[in-house]
């Protein structure tokens, strides 16, 4: 698997080409933006696991609501595609409809590193149970619980700890 940010878009660009052509799974944490919107286009469509920011999809299609992006985005074709808004949890594509999937409610006490806890997280997940709703919960698990303690990584979970929260909130199997 192949993990990229848009940040450097020149190396990001070619590392996707390469990895799809040898059948790698491209996934793409959608947060930074090229000035030059074809170029976020470019990247987009080689991603099969796109899970953006709350800002990404909307500037990305124009349009004014994350369902609406994200319903223009699918046409892109990525196994998962999905857009995170912290506290108000975040939505997805499921056969061809925008879901949303609210988050944990918990008294965040720093916030620092949720989004790539959820990136990390959902990706562990997916190497094992590639599916993309259980994923998406376990990354949001694995999130919330980082919020609960200082600092960027002192807070993140391992698996355990985030199946764990998962089955105490009425979230597991």
């Amino acid at each position: 698997m192949l993990h990229l940010d848009g940040t450097q878009y020149e190396n990001a660009l070619k590392a996707a080409r390469l990895a799809k052509e040898l059948g790698i799974t491209v996934s793409l944490d959608a947060c930074s933006m090229q000035e030059d919107n074809g170029k976020n286009w470019e990247l987009a469509s080689l991603a099969d696991i796109l899970i953006a920011n709350e800002k990404y999809p909307r500037r990305l299609t124009g349009k004014d609501s994350v369902e609406e992006a994200l319903a223009v985005m699918a046409k892109l074709g990525p196994k998962v595609l999905a857009s995170t808004a912290g506290s108000r949890g975040c939505w997805y594509v499921r056969d061809g409809r925008v879901e949303h999937l609210p988050a944990f409610e918990i008294r965040a006490v720093d916030t620092t590193g949720a989004g790539d806890t959820f990136h990390g997280a959902f990706l562990v997940c997916w190497l094992t149970r590639p599916d993309p709703e259980y994923c998406l919960r376990f990354a949001s698990a694995a999130a919330a619980l980082k919020c609960l303690k200082r600092g960027g990584r002192a807070g993140i979970p391992d698996r355990v700890a985030a199946e764990a929260f998962l089955r105490q909130n009425g979230a597991g199997e």
